[in-house]
């Protein structure tokens, strides 16, 4: 453990979106990580500290109340983990990314003191639309947190080893990366006896083949135990598609680190990060029979792929082995 420095640090995020993935990932794991080795680390507590980060805020109320924090001194740090400039049109959050709030994220990042991002191609999109310093504080992982929650589709533990479970997990802005679930299922590639398993929204169940088992996005802390689950089954593996589209390339390689603590071996789409990370991926624009041979390339080595995934995952995004990350930046501002 480093000397912690005399700055105390507040993670802000919406209310509405505490509880979200992004808040767990990006304020509340740094936060407690930051804690638990000597900060004073708040939560949505933004006076009387140094350091007030913000996480995707944008709104009027939140401009305001860093107009009034850069007053009393209070460095300001804006934290950005998707590229809002670029949505897909077939992003149903496309139509949330209104002028407005474009205009909110430009005037956030106007404010802020530094603009902190997950991959190097935000960074780099940051960098050429304005004058101001970014870091890159990478998503990392807590796996402690794999042991929080509740499981669903408990019935999973009961099917026969023998018989293939394919895994899809994700956002509604998901449902372009989807789009080729139902074809790919179609050609078998696993066998016919391959159960189809997703845990999306509701609206993107019908872009899984009949007969899956499709269950909500449940809370983070049940998603974390889903995953613990089917990652101690020999017979699941996962598959992670990906567009190969501006947006996506901003992306990190989250999920890659989510199944890989959780011991599901998988196959990614070549976008970005993956390409760096996942043994087994395919081009961005993929076709149909490209993912059946992806498919059956990672069941033939899954215990291998699980055994490479854990091993680089828990080197390259462990967060009790990088949070000197956020300590660096934040005392540096």
């Amino acid at each position: 453990m480093i000397e912690a420095p005399q700055k105390s640090v507040s993670f802000n995020t919406p209310v509405p979106d505490i509880g979200s993935a992004c808040w767990c990932y990006r304020c509340e794991l740094p936060r407690r990580t930051l804690e638990a080795n000597g900060w004073v680390a708040t939560a949505n507590r933004p006076y009387n500290c140094d350091v007030a980060v913000f996480s995707r805020a944008k709104d009027f109320a939140t401009i305001r109340l860093v107009e009034s924090l850069k007053l009393r001194g209070t460095k300001i740090v804006y934290d950005l983990d998707d590229n809002v400039w670029q949505v897909d049109k077939e992003n149903p959050y496309s139509k949330d990314i209104t002028q407005d709030v474009l205009n909110g994220v430009d005037k956030m990042i106007s404010l802020s003191d530094l603009v902190t991002v997950t991959t190097c191609e935000l960074a780099d999109v940051i960098k050429e639309r304005f004058n101001k310093p970014v870091e890159i504080l990478p998503n990392c992982f807590d796996p402690s947190d794999l042991d929080a929650g509740f499981p669903q589709c408990k019935e999973l533990r009961d099917v026969d080893p023998a018989r293939p479970i394919i895994f899809a997990s994700g956002s509604l802005s998901h449902k372009g990366d989807f789009r080729d679930i139902k074809a790919i299922a179609a050609k078998n590639p696993l066998g016919g006896k391959a159960i189809w398993v997703a845990m999306v929204p509701k609206e993107l169940w019908p872009l899984f083949p009949d007969g899956s088992v499709l269950t909500p996005v449940a809370t983070f802390a049940d998603y974390m135990a889903t995953l613990k689950m089917l990652g101690s089954l020999s017979n699941v593996l996962g598959v992670v598609p990906l567009a190969d589209t501006v947006f996506n390339r901003s992306k990190s390689r989250l999920k890659w680190a989510e199944y890989s603590f959780a011991g599901i071996p998988a196959v990614y789409s070549g976008v970005n990060e993956y390409r760096s990370f996942a043994s087994v991926w395919t081009a961005g624009s993929a076709t149909v029979n490209d993912w059946v041979l992806a498919l059956k390339d990672g069941w033939e080595s899954r215990d291998q792929l699980r055994e490479n995934q854990l091993l680089l995952a828990s080197g390259s995004c462990d967060i009790k082995k990088w949070w000197t990350l956020w300590a660096d930046v934040y005392s540096k501002v």
